[in-house]
This record gives structure tokens, sequence and C-alpha cells, in this order.
């Protein structure tokens, strides 16, 4: 017999609110029938796509409220199921493709998510515009760390905080970014590595943004992608 979604993250000691339960039931049977994902299974995509998101929240003690900028949002992980969990906090989910965007709008229609803008824009144009607007930003396979930190530095308010999903390779994506950090104005403070109980492993890398990113970054659009820096 197959756990609902609910049973799932309890095994996870994730006990969160109705509202939040119910909210999440129905995003998560939306996104196992769209073209967003390749899961077709509940029970997967609870895993997958909410305990891995809330379990190292929870494992640091880390409670999120003020603004998030969710940066290559796409079917919504993390920051849409953040926004649902945390709904103090303001979330704006970033995506550049229409057809994320898309099914986004109609999830916070549906939700009746209140605390959600979706905008369609690429993030080295967002990040350069709105510099030092967020308490938070997030991402989860949008690229390596050293490219995720140009992204997404430059709109985090001295002293906030990054959130970068991470697999087990994380190791080598944190020596590459070392110098990258550097010049951005943050710092790695902690990672947070946990397994999932389907037997596989991630990492929560955690940034703190420790002064001002110099105004020339992001770099224009692409770049960032074809010559990262070291």
């Amino acid at each position: 017999m197959s756990l609902s979604g609910r049973e799932i993250l309890r095994l996870y000691g994730l006990d969160l609110s109705e509202d939040a339960f119910t909210k999440l039931d129905l995003y998560i049977e939306r996104l196992i029938h769209s073209n967003l994902t390749n899961i077709r299974d509940v029970s997967a995509a609870f895993h997958k796509n909410v305990a891995e998101i809330l379990l190292p929240l929870k494992l640091g003690n880390i409670s999120l409220d003020g603004s998030l900028l969710d940066v290559g949002s796409g079917n919504g992980v993390p920051g849409l199921v953040l926004a649902i969990c945390f709904p103090s906090l303001q979330v704006t989910l970033l995506d550049s493709k229409e057809k994320s965007t898309k099914f986004l709008e109609e999830m916070v229609r549906e939700l009746m998510l209140e605390n959600v803008d979706v905008v369609k824009e690429r993030a080295e144009t967002f990040s350069k515009i709105e510099r030092e607007k967020f308490d938070h930003v997030t991402a989860r396979a949008v690229a390596r760390l050293n490219v995720l930190l140009e992204l997404c530095c430059p709109a985090l308010k001295i002293g906030g905080i990054a959130f970068f999903y991470k697999g087990p390779g994380h190791f080598e994506e944190l020596r590459e970014s070392g110098n990258a950090a550097k010049i951005l104005g943050v710092e790695l403070e902690k990672t947070i590595e946990y397994f999932l109980k389907t037997g596989e492993n991630r990492v929560l890398v955690v940034f703190r943004k420790k002064e001002p990113t110099p105004e020339k970054f992001p770099r224009r659009v692409g770049v960032p992608f074809k010559r990262p820096l070291r």
C-alpha cells in the first residue's frame, strides 16, 4: 500500500499545517500531470520535490520570513513549496521560460497564494535591476555554484542568505566557487547534508552576504555560464 503525501512527510518529521498539506497535495497532483517533470508517481514527487526541500531546513533549525527570490523556478521547486509552507514569506518565482511561468501563474491562482509573484525574466537581467532587495535567494538544478553565486548574490541584501540545493558532487563545486564567493561578497556559512528515504543523499549549501556585490555583476546575459568566475 502506497503512502499518502502527508504520511511521507511525517516519516521525515515534517508536520505541516492542514492548509499546507492540502495545497501541497493539489500542487503535486498538478505537477505530475504537467510536462515540467519526469516524475509521474505521487510518492516519488513528495520525496524529491517536497521532503528534499523542507528536511534540511528542519535539520538546520531554519525558519524563513521576509522576502525570497527563487532563481530558475521551473516547476516550482523549491520556491513554490517554500511559499506554501511559509505563508508569511513573500516569494518571487523567477524563470525565463514561458511554459514554466504559465504553470506557476496557474498554480498561484488555483492555490490562492497571495504571497507569491511570478516573473518571466533572465536572472542576469533581474538581479542587475533588483539589487540587494531580498532576504533570501534559493535555487535548485540551475547551474554550478560559481555560476549560481553570480546570478543570485547581486539581488541579496547585506546579511541575507542564499540556499542552494545540491547533490553529492557539491565538494568539487565548493572548491571551484571559493574565489567567486570572495569577489561577489559572500561567505560559505555551512552545508547541511541529509538523506532521503529513497536512499539518495543531498546537501543544502548556505552562503551569507557580507558586503555589497560589485556593480559590474552580474555580467550580461549568458556570460556567467560561458565564462564562470574562477
